[in-house]
């Protein structure tokens, strides 16, 4: 999925806010790391453990586990820009069909949330979509990540079903997958 490196920044508009994505160059995984980091310490408490969190981050979110996963090149990484400031990173890739794109990972730094920035980023996401020939996007949500359920709910994702996946160390990831079919 590698082939649109030499694209310029998608954009979209939220109300007044202006937002951007911009590809992840692998010189950029640090700064991924730093914001996974930040994100997911603020915002997970409450729905789930500190020690999963820490297993969680360790797993998916250390530089060695960016890095095997950036150089498969089966997942594409955003930066979430608003004007040249990087809010927040996405990432996403086929899924089990070749017309359904799945959104991997969204978000939004805490100090820009519940500011368009994510609603934003889906709108370039779909034009990232459309432009791929997808029908159809999904991802996982956390059953209790309330915030994010309405923000997918609000852009048309529906619930398709609920999950529950062992990601080994004795933790669970217990989602919704959240669909969308695109116009």
């Amino acid at each position: 999925m590698r082939s649109h490196s030499g694209m310029k920044p998608q954009t979209g508009n939220t109300g007044s806010s202006r937002v951007g994505l911009r590809h992840v160059e692998r010189d950029d995984l640090p700064e991924i790391v730093h914001m996974a980091e930040s994100i997911w310490r603020q915002h997970f408490p409450g729905i789930i453990s500190d020690e999963q969190i820490d297993y969680m981050l360790e797993k998916l979110y250390s530089l060695e586990a960016m890095t095997r996963e950036f150089e498969k090149g089966h997942t594409e990484y955003r930066f979430i820009l608003h004007g040249e400031e990087r809010v927040g990173f996405c990432a996403f890739g086929f899924a089990e069909h070749p017309t359904v794109m799945k959104i991997h990972k969204l978000y939004v730094l805490p100090r820009f949330q519940r500011h368009g920035f994510g609603s934003g980023a889906l709108h370039c996401l779909e034009g990232e979509c459309s432009k791929s020939g997808c029908s159809m996007m999904t991802l996982a949500v956390n059953r209790q990540n309330r915030s994010a359920i309405h923000a997918y709910s609000s852009r048309g994702f529906v619930i398709e079903e609920s999950v529950t996946v062992n990601i080994g160390g004795g933790f669970f990831m217990d989602d919704y997958i959240m669909k969308k079919k695109l116009l």
